[in-house]
């Protein structure tokens, strides 16, 4: 055996006699070919949010060629750059090449089944460190009087019509089987500043939003401040999200009927007043409901909203900062108007992204892929957080879809050897410059309705399911 890595010196038969190299030269020099490796120069820029130790393999695994590592990363290049999985296959086989490692094979079978094979556990892991370091990046960058601005929405997504996918989502009960999608219902609570989603709990959607909002409880800390729309105004949430610490400003939704005149004035269209619990909803346990007080105190503000060019407006919100000093009424409307920012967050995810439309035919590669969207999401708002910072310009003027295609056109500098760190550096403010060199123009009060001018191609619709039509079709 010849060759850098061999104890003998090349030319000598046996190399009986020759002095062997000593250990820490062949350890450098093995560290060092691990260094010129795509796959750790890869690991190297995500090292600030993500710890390689967490996709380390289970004890006794084979070494294969779609090991943990590559598939993690090949997965997440795969939703980076919205490719099909022979895209991801040949993305491993440029590291491969560029390593001077065996190529893998173009069939995409043993990277689907080893994508298959990827722990949920770890996943999860994975997507829990990344939210816990981006937090303590921000540090109090998101903060307004103190508290930690974040909001929560919920959503919905569709997925392959298998039949295990519609015994965990059913459809709509008004939609024939075999016409329709399983529905996913989705709860996710963003941080307002950074746009980074904390945490998310999935349902089907025979689950009421009020019902997948609590299970988000636990990731509430004490001095938060929870916007939410008209659908999370409930007694319930009022007087439970206190109790973890945490407060709430919510649009008051239309089915209450506010009584201004029975509360304790505190200013223009602002006062105080006593909610009596009402009746248990349907979605709330016993034990729960019994938890919830009798009787909680609630701010009421109600304001005109007037714009040139757009219609009045009245804006009622309903939130539990009950002092009117430390939290003057206009500007806790002027908040929740900033709370439609979480619709523009779930956009970037669902359709630049593309988590509108899941691709997997089971509920476990379902969560499997929820998981890593989440860990493809967030570390791109991280680095347009970073390139508003080094560039001065507002995060609000990034555009995640521009940050997710430079990303993708970069990918192949951020693969190579940079040598020193001042090298590294020096990337890393070039690519800021270029995601910052065309921010978005600022247009305050844009409303553009969801109509699209260009027309589908004009298929039949699909009616029946698609074993009958293609039986017909072949009848004929």
């Amino acid at each position: 055996m010849q060759g850098d890595h061999s104890p003998f010196l090349p030319g000598m038969p046996g190399g009986a006699g020759r002095p062997r190299r000593p250990v820490q030269e062949r350890l450098q020099d093995e560290c060092q070919r691990l260094r010129s490796q795509p796959l750790y120069q890869v690991e190297q820029r995500f090292s600030r949010w993500l710890s390689p130790e967490l996709l380390q393999p289970a004890a006794g695994a084979r070494q294969r060629h779609f090991g943990v590592r590559v598939v993690f990363w090949a997965l997440l290049y795969q939703l980076l750059a919205r490719v099909g999985c022979a895209g991801a296959v040949k993305q491993v086989q440029q590291w491969a090449v560029q390593s001077g490692s065996a190529m893998p094979s173009s069939r995409t079978g043993a990277y689907c089944q080893a994508r298959a094979r990827l722990p949920l556990a770890m996943l999860l892991a994975v997507g829990e460190h990344l939210v816990a370091q981006l937090a303590r990046a921000r540090g109090a960058a998101d903060r307004w009087q103190g508290l930690r601005l974040v909001a929560v929405d919920g959503t919905g997504l569709s997925m392959p019509d298998t039949a295990v996918n519609q015994a965990v989502w059913p459809q709509s009960r008004s939609i024939a089987p075999g016409r329709g999608f399983p529905e996913l219902k989705l709860v996710g609570l963003f941080s307002l500043a950074s746009g980074a989603l904390l945490g998310w709990v999935e349902g089907n959607r025979r689950n009421s939003e009020q019902r997948l909002w609590q299970g988000l409880w636990p990731l509430l800390c004490k001095g938060d401040l929870v916007l939410g729309d008209r659908g999370f105004d409930s007694y319930l949430n009022l007087a439970m999200v206190p109790l973890h610490g945490a407060h709430l400003l919510v649009k008051m939704t239309s089915l209450r009927k506010p009584h201004w005149e029975a509360g304790r004035r505190l200013g223009p269209d602002d006062q105080l007043q006593q909610w009596r619990r009402p009746r248990r909803p349907d979605w709330c346990s016993p034990e729960q409901w019994a938890e919830v007080p009798q009787e909680i105190t609630v701010r009421m503000i109600r304001r005109h909203l007037s714009c040139p060019g757009f219609r009045t407006t009245t804006l009622t919100v309903v939130t539990t900062l009950l002092d009117p000093v430390a939290y003057p009424a206009d500007e806790l409307i002027e908040l929740y108007r900033q709370r439609w920012q979480v619709e523009l967050r779930l956009r970037d995810i669902k359709q630049t992204l593309g988590m509108a439309v899941l691709a997997s035919k089971s509920p476990e590669q379902i969560r499997k892929e929820l998981a890593m969207y989440t860990i493809c999401y967030n570390p791109l708002r991280a680095l347009m957080v970073e390139a508003a910072h080094h560039t001065r310009v507002p995060l609000a003027r990034l555009s995640f879809k521009a940050t997710v295609e430079q990303l993708c056109h970069w990918h192949c500098l951020f693969t190579q050897p940079l040598g020193s760190a001042a090298a590294r550096q020096r990337l890393l403010h070039r690519f800021y410059l270029a995601l910052a060199s065309a921010p978005n123009p600022h247009r305050p009060n844009r409303q553009q309705p969801r109509q699209c001018k260009r027309r589908t191609q004009r298929y039949p619709c699909f009616h029946p399911p698609r074993p009958a039509t293609t039986s017909k079709a072949l009848t004929k």
